[in-house]
């Protein structure tokens, strides 16, 4: 399922970094979702140590990505196209 998202995101942020260091921002995108996989493990584990069972991990699972989405819907503007 990774690769499947992995090649676009990645370019889009090479794109972006438009002549400063491509692979440093390279970089800090393969390290972000490293991050991520690493905070959703810990959120993970946290869950099943109180307790809550398998089941709540779907619920759980679903609040970051929700969170980010919202984040990134108040806070990126569009791009424009000359």
């Amino acid at each position: 399922m990774y690769r499947c998202r992995k090649e676009p995101i990645q370019a889009w942020t090479i794109r972006q970094a438009r002549g400063a260091d491509e692979a440093l921002a390279s970089t800090f995108n393969i390290s972000a979702f490293n991050l991520g996989n690493a905070i959703g493990a810990w959120i993970g584990g946290l869950v099943l140590s109180a307790g809550w069972g398998l089941p709540a991990l779907f619920f759980v699972a679903a609040v970051p990505p929700g969170l980010a989405a919202g984040i990134a819907f108040l806070t990126i503007e569009p791009e424009t196209t000359p």
